[in-house]
């Protein structure tokens, strides 16, 4: 717990955790490497440099505080899953202005308890090459989704409101009468 601001590049060899009230890691235009990163309830993580840079290994679990105007720059770089919770609330993953999200897996799954335009988003998605994610609830992507790697709906709806981009191999599997995009 506390507040933590980073002062130059940091490698946390084990998993990170931010959590219980008043939390909170701001990257300060810095990069930070984990294993995996879990922001737990009223923790907040703080990326709008432009050069901030989270390189997890593993897992994101985001089950913080509001992050509204929190996630406005930069990139998480994620070779695990992706999750986000309502445990602190349901505002625990609000990125906005121009943060993305790369899933570099080899899979990746997509998990929103509270997806949607005004609560948890992602703001700009990009799966590279070689991943193949799945989404495992309705995700929200307020601006751009970029694919070259392939992407199963599994019945659930990708909502997209900048462009989708398909750049070979990129593919997205809709096999189910629920798929959407």
């Amino acid at each position: 717990s506390g507040s933590y601001t980073l002062n130059g590049a940091t490698d946390v060899t084990g998993a990170l955790s931010v959590g219980g009230g008043g939390s909170s890691l701001t990257m300060a235009g810095f990069s930070l490497s984990a294993a995996s990163v879990n922001v737990g309830s009223g923790g907040l993580l703080i990326m709008t440099a432009g050069s901030d840079f989270l390189d997890v290994a593993g897992n994101v679990t985001m089950g913080g505080g509001d992050h509204t105007g929190r996630l406005t720059n930069g990139v998480m770089q994620v070779g695990g899953n992706f999750t986000q919770t309502s445990a602190g609330s349901p505002l625990s993953f609000a990125a906005s202005g121009s943060h993305q999200v790369s899933l570099v897996g080899p899979t990746s799954t997509i998990n929103f308890q509270s997806p949607g335009t005004t609560a948890s988003r992602f703001q700009n998605l990009t799966i590279t090459g070689g991943v193949s994610a799945s989404l495992a609830t309705r995700t929200v992507v307020a601006g751009n989704v970029s694919l070259s790697g392939a992407l199963t709906l599994g019945g659930r709806t990708l909502e997209v409101g900048g462009n989708l981009s398909l750049s070979n191999p990129g593919t997205v599997s809709m096999t189910n009468a629920l798929d959407s995009v």
